[in-house]
């Protein structure tokens, strides 16, 4: 399949180099758009048999539009939908083509932008930053959606391997476990808002410190301190750093917390 795209761009004489790079840019996201409806006909065309009784006779019955946002902005790709004239029954060839979608309307590139975007920045930012950088056109309310849908499957997939690492460790030997050094392991927790839930919900976080190293002792006092005018002066405490750690956290129950815990132990 050959996609044959020309482009031409006009730039002012007086243009300033930022202006020519945005110039260039938007030209270059029109032309990508007009190459993925080049290629998606291209896709159509190649394929003029209908798939259940393989006869290649049909009859044109109508073209329906669909908006696609992809990384380079919204693209409209006509439909074509044929009748067979061998069986007589209607299909779209560009349906299978879309199966990937799952209905929606967002390209598979742009929801893994999107899902970044909205993990990096508040959602209406993401969506003004992916439209500003790459053409994208994706509403804060998308971003919000696709984000959270990700999150939550990644929440259930991080529960499924905490519960298999601690069934796996609980049954190994005691004298094994015996032998480990010992972790330092630290909770926390705090309230954040939340559409779902009126008051909020908590958010429970957890380290898991398996070397500790200590930090140098302070040579002199950067700071005015009471201590030092008269008297006896206290000695410096010992301050720690966590070599090595991991942080596990979840938005579920407090026995979610300890597992994921265990598995990172």
């Amino acid at each position: 399949m050959h996609v044959q795209v020309s482009l031409i761009i006009e730039i002012e004489a007086t243009a300033s180099l930022t202006e020519m790079e945005q110039q260039i840019q938007a030209a270059g996201q029109q032309a990508m758009r007009a190459a993925l409806q080049q290629a998606i006909r291209h896709w159509e065309e190649q394929r003029p048999a209908y798939p259940h009784c393989g006869e290649k006779q049909r009859r044109l019955e109508g073209t329906v539009r669909r908006s696609i946002a992809t990384t380079f902005g919204r693209v409209l790709v006509p439909r074509r939908r044929f009748r067979c004239q061998g069986c007589g029954r209607r299909w779209r060839p560009v349906t299978h083509l879309f199966a990937q979608l799952k209905g929606g309307t967002v390209s598979l590139p742009l929801q893994e932008a999107a899902m970044v975007a909205g993990c990096s920045w508040p959602y209406r930012v993401a969506s003004t930053q992916l439209k500003r950088l790459s053409g994208a056109h994706i509403s804060a309310e998308e971003i919000r959606l696709l984000t959270n849908r990700a999150g939550k499957q990644r929440a259930v997939q991080q529960q499924e391997e905490a519960e298999r690492a601690c069934s796996s460790a609980a049954k190994e030997a005691p004298s094994a476990q015996k032998a480990e050094q010992p972790m330092l392991v630290g909770l926390d927790g705090g309230w954040v808002g939340s559409r779902e839930q009126r008051g909020g919900m908590e958010g429970k976080v957890a380290v898991v410190c398996s070397q500790v190293a200590d930090l140098p002792m302070p040579t002199h006092s950067t700071t005015f301190s009471w201590s030092e005018r008269g008297g006896p002066r206290q000695p410096p405490r010992q301050r720690h750093r966590l070599a090595q750690r991991r942080y596990v956290a979840t938005f579920g129950p407090a026995r979610h917390l300890g597992q994921e815990a265990k598995a990172a132990a």
